[in-house]
């Protein structure tokens, strides 16, 4: 049997407002550094069955998972790359066209840093790619037009990275 508690006003702490017993005061009022009795954790293994459910797969779906030879999005190829200037410096802000080599409409659109670098993503497996130079309105500091000596062909394996570089003459 639980013996009745006093509980004070807080201004005055002499002043018992009524008797309560036991089984009325929470049990984190009562005291916060008792440990919990059984009861307090009767929410724990359904919690921990439900969340259980949920992250495993269906037993049908293990060997189909293993089957899918999809690549995640972690996997991919990189091809990297500099844009050479006449003089065999880097040139900045040359817009880089990808494409697939059976494609005829570039796929990515890249442009050369202050290094004269761009890096491209793309997906893994066995692909020939063509990099051009869109070379329209830029000229030498003479002013003379510059044109792609000619198209670069990069071949990828499957998820590496391809190094190749994009030369310009006037």
């Amino acid at each position: 049997m639980t013996t009745p508690r006093a509980i004070r006003k807080e201004s005055s702490p002499s002043v018992v407002l009524r008797q309560l017993p036991n089984s009325v005061i929470p049990t984190e009022a009562r005291d916060p550094y008792r440990p919990r009795t059984a009861g307090s954790f009767r929410k724990g293994p359904i919690c921990l069955l439900l969340a259980a459910a949920t992250l495993l797969p269906a037993p049908g779906r293990m060997g189909q998972l293993a089957a899918d030879s999809k690549p995640s999005k972690n996997e991919y190829a990189l091809i990297f790359g500099t844009v050479w200037g006449p003089d065999e410096r880097p040139v900045y802000g040359i817009p880089v066209k990808i494409r697939r080599a059976q494609d005829k409409k570039a796929k990515w659109e890249v442009y050369s840093d202050h290094r004269g670098e761009f890096a491209q993503r793309v997906p893994p497996g066995e692909a020939d790619y063509i990099l051009t130079a869109d070379l329209k309105g830029v000229k030498t500091a003479d002013g003379k037009p510059l044109h792609q000596v000619s198209e670069v062909k990069v071949h990828v394996d499957y998820d590496e990275r391809e190094d190749t570089g994009l030369h310009l003459a006037p």
